[in-house]
């Protein structure tokens, strides 16, 4: 797909409409990244996947069944008084697809954003039904021009159209549930512009109410990871964020290291006639 992808850049440029690469626009890139989310599930070899961005952090330790529970796959069960979504991106998606009234977005559980866990069978699906409803606009047409093309009449998401066709197939019921324990996939608390300023580490990685925690550059954090210390709920320098997610929690820091340090990995052990000795390195 990197391949597709770069062989057909002009194409998605040329088809991108004008007030979308125009300063302040969304830009091709945005489209892109939107289909990908799709189209990797050709290579996807398990029924469901995960769709993660960089903004992204695990909050919890989280199991194959706390989020496919009895096979079918959790969404954020969004509601139209608490959504991420826009109306027109439902109303895109269902003129695409011809299936107006299938999604009450208004009153449904609906999908959320990313970090969202999709279908493969439903991925594929849509893809397939987008080929053969589009024929008539070029012999062998693909999804992915398709849905450039339409972008001059159809401000769709790629998760308005999944959730979209997932209706209309049958296949809503079938691979997705609300989460039985109301477990959410992420919070809101770094969606919102500006929202970086009140943004608790410590808080939010205490709080197991959802498995993913989501700082967007909106909310006026910097591109660059983000270091924080979790146990003390402060910012600090030269400590990636990837450094947390990989941090084990069984293992313990010694009772003499005197600073809050983020992760178990900090701590070093030597061997020494059979006794440990801990040092606190930084």
């Amino acid at each position: 797909y990197q391949r597709r992808v770069h062989g057909e850049r002009d194409a998605y440029d040329r088809l991108t409409p004008a007030l979308e690469k125009a300063a302040g626009g969304r830009g091709t890139n945005y489209r892109i990244q939107m289909l990908l989310k799709i189209a990797i599930a050709r290579l996807v070899q398990t029924e469901f996947y995960i769709t993660l961005d960089s903004d992204v952090m695990v909050r919890r330790p989280t199991t194959f069944a706390d989020l496919v529970p009895d096979g079918r796959a959790i969404i954020q069960a969004e509601t139209g008084d608490n959504t991420r979504h826009r109306d027109a991106w439902w109303q895109a998606a269902a003129s695409i697809l011809q299936a107006a009234g299938c999604v009450h977005p208004a009153s449904d559980q609906v999908i959320g954003v990313t970090p969202a866990i999709l279908s493969a069978t439903i991925s594929r699906g849509l893809m397939k039904d987008l080929e053969q409803r589009y024929s008539q606009l070029a012999a062998n047409v693909r999804w992915d021009i398709i849905m450039f093309t339409l972008l001059d009449k159809e401000d769709w998401t790629e998760y308005t159209m999944y959730w979209t066709y997932a209706c209309k197939s049958g296949l809503l019921k079938q691979m997705h549930t609300p989460s039985p324990e109301n477990l959410k996939l992420y919070d809101y608390g770094g969606f919102d512009y500006g929202s970086h300023d009140t943004w608790q580490p410590a808080q939010v990685f205490s709080d197991k109410s959802s498995v993913f925690a989501v700082l967007q550059s909106i909310s006026g954090a910097s591109p660059q990871p983000t270091p924080f210390n979790v146990g003390s709920g402060r910012e600090r320098r030269g400590r990636p964020v990837s450094d947390l997610t990989a941090c084990r929690r069984r293992r313990r820091r010694p009772p003499d290291c005197r600073r809050a340090l983020p992760c178990g990995a900090d701590v070093a052990f030597t061997k020494k006639k059979k006794k440990k000795k801990k040092l606190c390195v930084d």
